[in-house]
């Protein structure tokens, strides 16, 4: 299926007609040159990297994905990446690795792929094609835009009536983390939620570089697995939020303790 998307990519921008091409420019721009810096700073092979270039993108990708010890940057770097879009002249797709992108595969599944293979059916037959400008692909975007938004608000609301009423403890990875808290995915059935800090005991300093929260008592990083359960649900934005299981807060109360004990004693 890629393999076919990309040749017919090609072959769409080499008739240089504008058409339907899926781009996406790695590294989102305000995390362009922190990102790059952390990279340099903690892979030898990498010190002189260009993240906004292609081929420097999959080799930095390539490389911290294929090396255990460089997992953790890994997850960094996947979640600060810029989110794919549709475009009407060729430009690289940087999270597949190639220079253009577009999506064709038969049997026709959407109304992307309807244009595109309308375009080839006029390319084959030697006739003049309709290209699709910007101004299409804006309001075919926006119509998918709140298709999608649609399907999201459903199912958000489906798996808060689901969870409205569980009380049990659930084991979760930490998702995305923020200064507020982070986001966590439950390993059972994949339901996400948010854990705010605000509602912890303790302070909790962000590193945006290392996308982790560090307290006196506990530290939260990406893929880490924790215990939670439901706190509340809510209604107004569809959002569950859970909190720290009663083992996790305890265990955080009880280093908290120590860590205070140390600080008098080494006064």
């Amino acid at each position: 299926m890629v393999a076919a998307n990309r040749c017919i990519a090609e072959l769409l921008a080499e008739s240089g007609q504008e058409s339907l091409f899926i781009t996406h420019n790695g590294v989102r721009n305000d995390r362009l040159e922190p990102v790059q810096k952390v990279i340099r700073d903690q892979v030898a092979e990498c010190e002189n990297v260009d993240l906004s270039d292609l081929n420097d993108f999959v080799q930095v990708m390539s490389t911290i994905s294929s090396a255990e010890d460089l997992k953790p940057l890994h997850l960094v770097m996947s979640r600060q990446l810029e989110k794919s879009r549709q475009t009407s002249n060729p430009a690289p797709h940087f999270g597949m690795g190639l220079k253009q992108y577009t999506t064709f595969t038969s049997p026709l599944r959407k109304a992307n792929d309807y244009l595109i293979h309308k375009q080839l059916s006029s390319l084959k037959d030697g006739k003049p094609t309709a290209s699709i400008d910007a101004k299409q692909l804006a309001k075919l975007e926006l119509k998918l835009q709140n298709a999608r938004g649609a399907v999201f608000d459903v199912e958000q609301w489906l798996k808060c009536q689901f969870m409205v009423k569980n009380k049990e403890v659930h084991q979760a990875s930490v998702l995305r983390t923020f200064s507020t808290g982070f986001q966590v995915r439950l390993l059972e059935n994949g339901i996400e939620g948010f854990v705010s800090t605000k509602e912890m005991e303790g302070k909790y300093s962000f590193n945006q570089d290392q996308l982790s929260l560090t307290g006196k008592a506990m530290s939260f990083k990406l893929d880490q697995v924790i215990e939670v359960r439901v706190k509340q649900i809510d209604w107004s934005r569809k959002q569950i939020q859970f909190e720290l299981s009663e083992k996790l807060s305890a265990e955080a109360a009880v280093n908290e303790n120590i860590v205070v004990e140390e600080t008098k004693t080494e006064a």
